[in-house]
């Protein structure tokens, strides 16, 4: 169980990242514009403790990153030859007509 009363200010990175959490089931938000006295020692005596599903977070950052770059690099053109000026197949590109 987690209860988060994350920072708003002076940016509201902590807020949003909590509420995504709560949007999954992970954590109880409680924004601090809303915290009153004793609201942390009900959400303790109540046990509303959310069930979260394991497959709604994939907490797998390092394996995610390095599929992500694959993707990446596999579908971007490419934007430097071994050879300049030469392409895949192996012509020169046509010299521009503007500037002479």
């Amino acid at each position: 169980p987690a209860l988060i009363v994350p920072r708003i200010r002076p940016r509201r990175e902590q807020l949003i990242r909590a509420e995504r959490l709560r949007d999954l089931g992970w954590v109880t938000v409680i924004s601090p514009d809303q915290l009153q006295q004793g609201m942390i020692r009900r959400w303790l005596e109540t046990c509303e403790v959310p069930v979260p599903d394991r497959q709604s977070l994939n907490l797998n950052g390092l394996q995610s990153i390095g599929d992500r770059l694959m993707h990446i690099r596999d579908t971007r053109p490419l934007m430097c030859r071994a050879e300049p000026g030469v392409g895949s197949s192996g012509e020169r590109p046509m010299k521009s007509a503007v500037g002479r």
